[in-house]
């Protein structure tokens, strides 16, 4: 009985190194992160020297930043980060997002332009039309006119009321 409970439960000695260099840094990790956190937590004493430079420019401990005292009472928080990237990187859901943003911007545009596209076609196509069915029109018109016999008017009569008038004056 003892040797399964033994078997069942393991030691250090029976952990590869890989398993056992692991479990050191998370205990590792975990002391610093209390280290951390106690300091953080605790006041900055009157003897350290960036306290004093603070004391100097006329901050009062308890009291608020800023020349009418409405600025910030507690400093910046402190943010224990796991990751080796650097501040500044994406978490995988965020650069996930982003991802997904930009295929979507692109898609957009795409449509955008395959429709702005398809509507300078159409218009192209629709001024093609209309010039066609002008020229047709104009073609059947002339050859209307060749055709047909040209009808001299019939000459003004001379009436003597009507000529009497006024006179047209053209430049020729």
């Amino acid at each position: 009985r003892r040797t399964e409970e033994h078997a069942q439960k393991p030691t250090q000695r029976n952990l590869s190194w890989q398993q056992k260099r692991k479990i050191s840094r998370e205990q590792q990790q975990r002391e610093e992160d209390e280290k951390t956190l106690s300091l953080a937590q605790t006041a900055l004493e009157p003897s350290n020297i960036g306290f004093r430079m603070l004391q100097q420019m006329g901050y009062k401990p308890g009291s608020a930043l800023g020349k009418q005292g409405q600025g910030q009472v507690e400093p910046v928080g402190l943010e224990i980060r796991r990751s080796r990237t650097g501040i500044g990187a994406l978490t995988p859901a965020e650069a996930r997002a982003s991802r997904e943003r930009a295929r979507k911007d692109r898609l957009r545009g795409t449509e955008e332009g395959l429709a702005s596209e398809f509507g300078s076609r159409q218009k192209s196509a629709w001024r093609v039309r209309k010039v066609t069915a002008d020229y047709k029109k104009a073609e059947a018109a002339l050859a209307q006119l060749e055709n047909a016999e040209v009808v001299a008017p019939p000459p003004p009569e001379d009436d003597s009321e009507e000529g009497k008038g006024e006179e047209v004056i053209t430049e020729e």
